[in-house]
């Protein structure tokens, strides 16, 4: 996290170059240094937090990025995508491509079936904006939409048991109708048009977003952007749809699809099941949430957060990988907000005793952001060898069934006689092994830190090049968990110790844990995908040494 350098004078009209907001001495600005650090304790200890961006009246009071996760990076956005899509709307309408009230069908002819039914023929851009269009069961990934080859008539044809208006059911498909709808009226890609009205002025300078197989961006997710770009999006909501002069989506739309449009019910899955009004009881408007205080947010799976809080001149911006999210906003409500305001706002940075103990000061008078390192996911924990290491290491493994991956050879760069504890020696930089994974193209290797991460890519986890951060470890603690037929409580089976991948997708919210054992030549992968939608559970995949244990032919492996 860090706070910026010395604030220009406070401003509600930001008009920054390149796509980067100016930096501002928390402080300066009226916020206390000592809510943002609150705030990014929390986060930490919460866990699964990528990054943070606090901006105040235009400029950005405090940052961080949790490693391996980096603010050149962009990140998934999940359905904070349904917001931006519903600024597009707003463009469109004031246009004059389509109405509030214009009905689907009339819309979306070609996908419409032959006889729609009463409660399809009454179904208009309002319902879908208010995730009222009659569905009666919630879908959360969309999944459907990217894989189906004529997805807009799938969704469509979808049967309605409500009629529309009636009843909120958040529904992914339901705005990737709106996407579809844009679309058709555009002739032109939805991520085309977002980018000449709204990314181009604001400087957003990703062009990123998933498509269905029939060639409609998703709308309702799929969305990637930076951090700051996220930040920019907020301060565009905060200052109304106007930006460098030019109204660039309508303030009388963004006071209507921030409002309350429709009761949000069926919204315990949201909230990690937790009882009671909470940030996700106050109401939806247009593709927006209401939030307590006062604020309103574009939401996404995971803790995707753009939280705008007009009374405060503030947005607050996360992205994120856990699941239930609320502990999120809980940290914001709790631990920043009586800090902004708590502060009469200063011409000039305070003294370096006024900051965290973790940050710099800078010097009066200077633009630069103070800086706060060392924030980092917890690596995977573990020791650096075991007695069952040599079983693995340095061996090849020919894979049975690893769709991407058909080879494997794992070896490591420690001394043989070394033993490190993570926990105790996690900043070692010398513990590493490395990953030769073969596949159908060639072979990929990636590093993996003890301890610590390693950056690198894969295309054998998506079957496409991914960006990844990884760390790993002996757990010797498996065998004291093992049964007597040799399963343990992970999954993992043989005995003797488990070698533990942590890799996180670093443009994701996803994090991919993994464990590695080895019975005579025959190895186990089984993994876990967190913060996704699809089945958690991969493999379990087999394989077997290309060669046995002891043949001299082999190829020579660490004795660590």
């Amino acid at each position: 996290m860090s706070g910026a350098g010395a604030a220009a004078a406070p401003s509600t009209s930001t008009d920054p170059t390149a796509g980067r907001l100016p930096r501002a001495h928390p402080a300066a600005l009226g916020v206390d240094p000592a809510a943002i650090e609150r705030l990014t304790a929390s986060l930490t200890r919460i866990g699964g937090v990528h990054s943070l961006m606090v901006v105040r009246r235009g400029q950005v009071v405090g940052e961080g990025w949790w490693a391996p996760y980096r603010a050149e990076l962009p990140h998934t956005l999940n359905s904070v995508s349904k917001s931006v899509t519903a600024l597009a709307v707003g463009v469109a309408i004031d246009e004059g491509l389509l109405g509030l009230d214009d009905r689907v069908i009339d819309l979306l002819p070609e996908d419409a079936p032959a006889q729609p039914s009463e409660r399809l023929q009454r179904l208009t851009v309002r319902h879908l904006l208010t995730m009222s269009r009659g569905c009666s069961e919630p879908d959360f990934d969309g999944v459907r939409s990217r894989q189906t080859a004529e997805a807009v008539c799938f969704v469509l044809n979808e049967p309605l048991d409500h009629e529309p208006g009636e009843r909120f059911v958040y529904s992914t498909g339901t705005t990737f109708l709106v996407a579809a709808i844009l679309q058709r009226l555009t002739g032109g890609r939805l991520l085309d048009f977002v980018a000449d009205r709204l990314f181009g002025p604001l400087g957003i300078t990703t062009r990123d977003w998933d498509s269905s197989a029939d060639g409609v961006d998703l709308g309702g997710s799929g969305l990637h952007l930076r951090t700051e770009e996220l930040a920019l999006l907020g301060q565009l909501l905060l200052q109304r749809g106007a930006w460098g002069g030019r109204q660039l989506v309508p303030a009388d739309w963004l006071d209507l699809a921030t409002s309350p449009q429709i009761a949000t019910t069926d919204v315990a899955p949201f909230a990690g099941g937790a009882p009671g009004p909470g940030d996700w009881e106050l109401g939806y408007g247009f593709q927006f949430w209401r939030s307590r205080h006062g604020a309103y947010r574009a939401d996404g799976a995971f803790g995707q957060f753009i939280v705008v809080l007009p009374e405060l001149e503030t947005v607050v911006v996360t992205t994120a990988g856990l699941d239930p999210m609320d502990a999120v906003l809980d940290a914001i409500w709790t631990d920043l907000l009586p800090g902004i305001g708590a502060l009469p706002d200063a011409d000039a940075a305070p003294a370096a005793a006024a900051l965290p103990e973790t940050e710099t000061a800078p010097d009066a008078g200077s633009d630069e952001p103070a800086r706060l390192s060392g924030l980092r996911l917890p690596p995977q924990p573990g020791t650096s060898t075991s007695s069952r290491a040599h079983d693995l290491l340095g061996r090849r493994f020919a894979i049975d069934d690893g769709a991407h991956l058909i080879g494997l050879r794992i070896d490591i760069a420690v001394p043989a006689d070394r033993v490190v504890d993570a926990a105790a020696d996690a900043d070692d930089d010398r513990a590493e092994w490395t990953l030769e994974l073969e596949t159908a193209h060639g072979v990929e290797r990636l590093g993996a830190g003890h301890g610590r991460w390693v950056e690198g890519t894969t295309s054998v986890i998506t079957g496409s090049p991914t960006p990844v951060g990884v760390s790993a470890g002996w757990d010797e603690a498996a065998e004291d968990d093992a049964t007597a037929d040799g399963a343990r409580a992970d999954g993992a089976r043989g005995d003797g110790a488990v070698w533990r991948l942590r890799i996180q997708l670093i443009e994701t919210a996803q994090t991919l844990t993994v464990a590695v054992t080895v019975d005579d030549d025959t190895v186990r992968i089984e993994g876990r995908m967190h913060g996704w939608f699809a089945p958690a559970e991969l493999g379990p995949i087999t394989g077997h040494a290309t060669r046995r244990r002891g043949d001299e032919s082999a190829t020579p492996r660490s004795a660590g």
